[in-house]
């Protein structure tokens, strides 16, 4: 299944923090650096943070993978 080139386009603006009429987590605002905003709770972003990278044909930072890892360390399975 391939997404139209514009809902991809619109969710990535909403996550870079741009106009964009994807609808976002009003929990966590879309300002500040991706660091800024994983610190103040948005653990998606890290998977963001990456996404976008690849996404820009960026190799993703090691300061990005860390706290990644952390996450994932500390999450709970989804499975029982």
């Amino acid at each position: 299944m391939t997404m139209d080139p514009r809902l991809r386009k619109a969710i990535l603006d909403a996550v870079r923090g741009k106009d964009s009429p994807w609808p976002v987590d009003k929990h966590y605002p879309l300002s500040g650096t991706f660091q800024e905003r994983f610190k103040g709770g948005d653990d998606q972003i890290l998977l963001w943070a990456i996404a976008l990278a690849a996404e820009d044909a960026e190799r993703p930072r090691v300061r990005r993978v860390r706290p990644l890892r952390y996450v994932l360390r500390q999450a709970k399975p989804y499975w029982p």
